[in-house]
């Protein structure tokens, strides 16, 4: 009991060791108890950095993956605009190099090779004629105003038919419709005016005519650079052949403007080439008369026309007949008391004409630094290329003519 005791309390009067050992074992109980606690706290912060975690780490996920397509988006944009660019640049460059192209090949030079192919001349074929109204301010003279229609067509229209007239830009072929009014107004032609028509003039200061406005329906040929004309083959040498054209103008177009293939046929050669096979078959070969050698038949039809050959095309036919020709140039002059119209064409096409031209051009730049020849030189026209219009009207020749002096004593030679 004694040891019990003992156990239980060693010492009587003192309860220190129990009561300690009580509070130890509380201690130790409140020291579990945080432990606990603590381990459940340390739990739910674990828990709760753990969502922390997973919430960042998704919200990352989502900012890596929306980078990521960001990043694709950019690289595809930036792809894409590359792309652009060198598609663009690629037009760009091709659009160039067809300028360039173009450039190096003019428009001019295209359209001639897309005509290159085309049939020439071409079959539409559109002549220099023309008709239309005209409208002149001129005087009429008293001694027509009994007849005020026809005295004015008498007066300024008939020394202008068949002649070049610079008022109306064209050589005058025929007129009607006369009207003569103090305004411009074209005739009724169901009811054209007559001389019994009054006409209403203008009196000007103290001028003893009436003027007025004369209007006609005028039909013009108005020749021109590239104007295409038709006419017969009237003259052949070796230098050019002549054409009349529609037996109103002369023409002429030189031999370096002939098509390519042309050749120029000596009548003597021709004949000299048939003498022995016309020995061989026995046949006749002088004339009746002078005992010439005579030519071939094909040159029948063209030896009225020259004296020496005729131009062979490249078949090796005799040029005769008909042909069509553009207008290289034309010159409307004055020789003499004389009115003149001079045509000269080309019967090549307009990318070998622009050539020629080109090449002409540069022989005379070189003559002129070779030999200093100064200013263009003059060319001599054939004159079977010449229209003559005959005896310029006498009043517009009275015109033109400015008397200085006249005396009343006798002439003398140097006058």
């Amino acid at each position: 009991m004694a040891d019990l005791a003992d156990r239980k309390r060693p010492y009587a009067d003192d309860t220190t060791p129990r009561k300690a050992k009580k509070a130890k074992e509380s201690k130790k109980y409140d020291l579990d108890v945080d432990d606990e606690v603590a381990e459940v706290v340390n739990n739910g912060a674990e828990a709760d950095s753990s969502d922390d975690n997973k919430a960042k780490k998704s919200k990352k996920d989502k900012k890596d993956k929306k980078d990521k397509k960001d990043k694709k988006d950019k690289k595809e944009r930036s792809e894409k605009k590359d792309k652009s660019e060198k598609k663009e640049k690629k037009d760009k460059n091709e659009k160039k190099d067809k300028k360039d192209k173009d450039i190096k090949t003019s428009p001019s030079q295209q359209d001639d090779n897309n005509a290159a192919n085309a049939p020439y001349p071409p079959e539409n074929i559109v002549f220099p004629f023309y008709t239309q109204t005209v409208s002149l301010w001129v005087p009429l003279f008293p001694l027509g105003f009994d007849k005020p229609i026809t005295s004015a067509a008498s007066q300024h229209l008939d020394g202008l038919v068949n002649h070049y007239a610079p008022q109306l830009g064209g050589y005058l072929l025929a007129y009607r419709n006369v009207n003569l009014a103090d305004k411009a107004a074209r005739a009724d032609p169901k009811n054209p005016p007559t001389d019994s028509t009054p006409a209403t003039l203008t009196s000007v200061d103290e001028y003893a005519v009436g003027f007025g406005w004369m209007t006609a329906d005028v039909d013009l040929f108005v020749p021109s650079r590239g104007a295409w004309l038709e006419g017969t083959v009237i003259l052949q040498n070796e230098g050019a052949v002549g054409v009349s054209c529609w037996d109103k103008f002369n023409a002429s177009i030189e031999a370096a403007r002939l098509p390519k293939g042309w050749q120029y046929v000596e009548i003597a050669d021709v004949e000299e080439d048939a003498l022995p096979l016309q020995q061989t078959n026995g046949e006749a070969m002088d004339t009746e008369e002078d005992g010439e050698t005579a030519a071939p038949a094909d040159t029948e039809s063209v030896a009225p026309l020259q004296a020496t050959g005729y131009w062979a095309d490249a078949e090796g036919r005799a040029v005769e007949g008909k042909i069509r020709f553009r207008i290289k140039d034309f010159d409307v002059g004055l020789a003499g008391d004389n009115g003149y119209l001079a045509i000269e064409g080309t019967m090549l096409r307009e990318d070998e004409e622009r050539a020629l031209r080109a090449k002409e051009r540069a022989r005379f730049a070189s003559k002129r630094d070779t030999h200093g020849i100064h200013g263009q030189k003059v060319r001599r026209l054939p004159e079977f290329s010449i229209t003559q219009f005959g005896k310029e009207d006498e009043e517009e020749e009275s015109g033109r003519r400015v008397e200085l002096y006249k005396g009343s004593r006798p002439g003398t030679p140097d006058e």
